[in-house]
């Protein structure tokens, strides 16, 4: 991290953590996902077609989207559309919680390195996130149909279990979180992951013909990904 040039400070007893190894303390900032969305949505909005199906037909030439020629398809579904046998798809939950105390500071916590958990701010400034390595996972799958299947089969009860142990692993940090914090609902996804031992993140971008396949990483991979798909598309002009 110091190499990297990140602003930090070293701290041995952050509040309201009960633990007595080390700590860091960084800027660290949030992403305001309703204001992208809307910002992108009226950059995009005369060529957005949203939640509408797509199949697609390869040839040599074009390639075919729900019956529409185009030079190039560029596929950022994660895998959904055209799957890859290098990824896996993993069927997670997220939980939701609201500060019972409006006044309480809006502090992130993630703790590492290993099999923890974090809590992290929303950009509403009630509501949290809480994660867990070990129990966030529901279910790891070859396919996207039984990825989605796994989440739709899930039960009141099996998300009452998660969230127990959840909320228990990381009160042995924070034992006051349930005193502090209410639960609201989970969050049910499913995260497209490079087949390996070690938790990648990177962007891949893959070119298959006309099909382009991106899948960016962390969000701000997107700058990356946008460069490696023009490359490829301009590899083709030349």
């Amino acid at each position: 991290m110091m190499s990297s040039g990140l602003d930090f400070v070293e701290t041995r007893k952050p509040d309201l953590i009960n633990f007595n190894c080390g700590a860091i303390l960084t800027a660290e900032r949030i992403l305001l996902i309703r204001e992208s969305r809307d910002y992108f949505y009226s950059l995009m909005s005369d060529a957005l077609r949203l939640g509408e199906a797509a199949t697609i037909t390869m040839r040599e030439d074009k390639i075919d989207v729900n019956g529409t020629d185009y030079d190039y398809c560029i596929d950022c579904t994660w895998g959904h559309l055209t799957p890859d046998d290098s990824f896996f798809f993993e069927s997670t939950i997220l939980l939701y919680y609201r500060k019972r105390i409006s006044s309480m500071p809006a502090n992130a916590f993630t703790f590492v390195d290993g099999p923890l958990c974090s809590l992290y701010p929303t950009e509403n400034p009630e509501i949290f996130t809480l994660s867990s390595v070990p129990h966030t996972p529901i279910g790891k799958y070859g396919g996207s149909a039984e990825a989605c299947a796994s989440i739709r089969s899930l039960t009141s009860h099996d998300i009452h279990i998660k969230r127990l142990l959840m909320e228990q692993q990381l009160m042995r940090y924070y034992p006051s979180f349930t005193d502090e914090f209410e639960y609201v609902e989970p969050q049910l996804c499913v995260k497209t992951k490079p087949y390996g031992d070690d938790d990648d993140r990177s962007c891949y971008v893959k070119k298959n013909g006309r099909l382009i396949k991106c899948l960016s990483g962390k969000v701000d991979n997107i700058f990356f990904a946008a460069s490696e798909v023009m490359s490829l598309i301009e590899a083709d002009i030349k």
